[in-house]
């Protein structure tokens, strides 16, 4: 199994990165944890939509802070899936699932939710983008994104899935509108090529991982007076917690929490 790959080009002439995602590696490493387990059944139909947010998540690595920490979250009502994503370039970890969700008579349009983490650049930040529509609508992964780029970092960026690749090419200040459109239709052309000509600015390996612990997730019950306790263990001498990230599950006895 290959970890997932990211590589970044450069251009500083004209003042623009490509970053690319091996999409494929992405998946497969969801699949392996997720489909062939007993954590959580995932439907063949929510296979594009969850390899679209993997590639994204990953894809993004080259525009965060070195200790930056991305946590997406895709509300999909018609499909009434929720699709959660994070990703921690300082450890070079990931993790994604998607939940079954129930809508609300309000939440009738796709959204998506990112939370922005970075201690040396003092980042914690939450951003919600929608799309106004009350229909199915087609890829709404990439334009759920196209929106966020266009509405939260405000600025113009190019995305295609091509051969098993994501790209995103996203512009600096004084890259020109021509110079991006031009670039745009390049990447269109042939991707391969354009990469190719430009420097190499960093490679990424990520690994599937949440960093959950049994330790961890029984602190959840550290404050449960000894009332509660008689309530949970009233019918069985075991209970079982669910991690919220990754969906792993760990049981506890009366004496382990």
């Amino acid at each position: 199994m290959n970890d997932p790959k990211v590589r970044s080009f450069i251009c500083r002439k004209y003042g623009y990165i490509i970053s690319r995602a091996s999409v494929i590696d992405i998946m497969s490493e969801y699949l392996d944890h997720y489909v062939n387990s007993t954590i959580e059944k995932v439907e063949q139909k929510d296979f594009d939509n969850v390899k679209k947010v993997l590639s994204y998540t990953c894809g993004m690595a080259p525009f965060m802070p070195k200790d930056g920490v991305f946590g997406w979250t895709f509300s999909l009502p018609f499909e009434k899936k929720k699709i959660f994503s994070s990703l921690n370039k300082e450890e070079g970890t990931y993790v994604c699932r998607t939940h079954k969700w129930e809508p609300d008579k309000h939440e009738k349009t796709p959204r998506v939710a990112l939370q922005m983490l970075s201690g040396k650049q003092n980042i914690n930040r939450v951003s919600l983008v929608d799309i106004d529509t009350d229909h199915k609508t087609d890829n709404v992964i990439e334009k759920l994104m196209e929106r966020y780029f266009g509405i939260e970092e405000k600025v113009n960026v190019f995305t295609m899935f091509r051969d098993d690749f994501l790209y995103i090419l996203k512009p600096f200040p004084s890259c020109s509108k021509d110079i991006f459109n031009d670039v745009s239709q390049k990447l269109k052309d042939d991707p391969g090529k354009i990469a190719e000509r430009l420097e190499t600015l960093e490679d990424f390996n990520f690994r599937f991982f949440c960093g959950c612990s049994s330790e961890k997730i029984s602190r959840l019950f550290s404050g449960l007076k000894e009332d509660d306790k008689d309530f949970l263990f009233q019918k069985d001498d075991t209970v079982t917690a669910e991690c919220p990230r990754c969906g792993k599950k760990y049981t506890f006895k009366r004496d382990d929490i």
